[in-house]
């Protein structure tokens, strides 16, 4: 691995005792990837005491997860594909990455497919509609919860349709005050064909959210944060 800086290698020294504690050692791993990086909010240094360790690697196995470490695999020949090099997850990774091992040549390739932005349009409306339609039936946490999810899926959406990157979601929701407003709100779900009554309704719920609670950023990955 390259030279680092002193927080570089605290976190890599980190990634190595969660890879110990899971049976599946740095060497072990590295002899199964081509490319191996770190994504997601501790590649961005916006982790949470209780956040994943997000690692893309390239290569063929079916490990999903060790410990507190998250694994994406993707096979060496899809990296160069339009499927890969147009997702969200690839421009995450390329614009936010840490590469451990390997070069990620593929990563001077990368885009967004019209097809990303039209699979997050469908996500973002079908979630919209459902927390319109079912917001009275859900406890306090648990509407909390899906808007939470809702309003990063909203944040995705504009970054996507702008053509950039979209960040850890610590980085969203430290977005979240100055990059939107009721306005673009209300332009967002109009977009999405959502009338008026239930774009009103899902901006006062997300709006209400100030300050996620821990409880409340567990198991909401997209992009991991």
């Amino acid at each position: 691995m390259p030279n680092r800086s002193g927080q570089d290698q605290q976190h890599l020294r980190e990634l190595h005792r969660q890879l110990e504690m899971g049976g599946l050692p740095w060497t072990v791993l590295a002899r199964k990837a081509s490319e191996i990086v770190l994504f997601g909010s501790r590649a961005q240094n916006v982790e949470r005491k209780e956040s994943d360790w997000d690692l893309l690697c390239v290569g063929e196995s079916s490990a999903t997860r060790v410990g507190n470490v998250h694994f994406v695999w993707v096979p060496p020949e899809e990296t160069f594909t339009e499927k890969w090099l147009g997702s969200e997850l690839a421009g995450h990774i390329a614009a936010y990455g840490t590469w451990l091992l390997g070069k990620g040549s593929w990563r001077e390739l990368v885009f967004v497919s019209p097809i990303a932005v039209a699979h997050k349009q469908r996500l973002v409306k079908a979630r919209l509609s459902a927390l319109a339609k079912y917001t009275d039936d859900l406890s306090p946490a648990r509407r909390a919860y899906y808007a939470l999810r809702i309003r990063r899926d909203v944040q995705r959406l504009v970054i996507l349709r702008g053509g950039g990157a979209v960040p850890a979601s610590p980085l969203l929701d430290r977005a979240w005050v100055t990059s939107m407003s009721r306005e673009l709100w209300i332009e967002i779900c109009g977009s999405l064909d959502l009338d008026i009554d239930a774009a009103d309704q899902t901006w006062r719920i997300v709006s209400s959210i100030r300050t996620p609670a821990p409880f409340l950023t567990t198991h909401t990955r997209s992009i991991p944060g």
